[in-house]
């Protein structure tokens, strides 16, 4: 939340890509990062404001969903597809971030899922990190070494020598690179509203 949100013009820690857009946090996944692709398939459909069995109806329905995860497959699971399939059909960007095991995106999923915008992370000189997965599947790069995004824990300090701001840590992968292509697309969509 904190890469694509992160207040503005505060004088505290970072600023997101899209601070003006409002975000609908949804853990699909415990705190380790752990989880089933059937709670990750419930999410993307209660996001989008589809009816999930057993949980209230969204009220706020969203423009776009990042999925910064995913596991090794060789296709897209059905699962997937079809959730992503339901939601595109609303009109909902789905954002998925590429991987980071140094291999075809085509091996990952959602990332490998039809439908989605698929992102892979640079490094500082706009070279694809080291880790990152890549492929014909990879529609976007975005920033994705040693990023600096708001922490769980808001008194935390991080960083050699207690260098960085309390609440702030550094990041890489394409899990941080993917929220980052979400924001520029939240952007983008901000504009394009206006101009109607």
């Amino acid at each position: 939340a904190g890469l694509i949100v992160a207040a503005r013009d505060n004088r505290i820690g970072v600023v997101g890509v899209a601070p003006d857009a409002l975000v609908l946090a949804i853990r699909a996944v415990d705190a380790c990062g752990a989880g089933t692709m059937s709670t990750t398939v419930r999410a993307i459909r209660w996001a989008a404001g589809l009816d999930v069995a057993g949980a209230p109806l969204n009220p706020t329905p969203a423009r776009i969903i990042n999925l910064s995860l995913g596991s090794a497959a060789a296709t897209c699971p059905t699962a997937y597809q079809d959730a992503i399939d339901e939601v595109t059909a609303l009109g909902v960007i789905v954002v998925t971030s590429a991987g980071d095991g140094r291999t075809d995106v085509a091996g990952w999923t959602p990332a490998n899922c039809a439908g989605t915008i698929t992102v892979t992370a640079t490094d500082q000189l706009g070279e694809r990190a080291a880790t990152a997965n890549t492929g014909a599947e990879v529609d976007i790069a975005a920033p994705g070494v040693d990023v600096y995004s708001t922490d769980r824990d808001p008194l935390s300090t991080k960083g050699k020598n207690g260098s960085w701001p309390a609440g702030v840590a550094r990041r890489s992968g394409t899990s941080s690179a993917a929220p980052r292509g979400a924001g520029a697309l939240a952007r983008l969509a901000a504009g394009a509203a206006a101009l109607a």
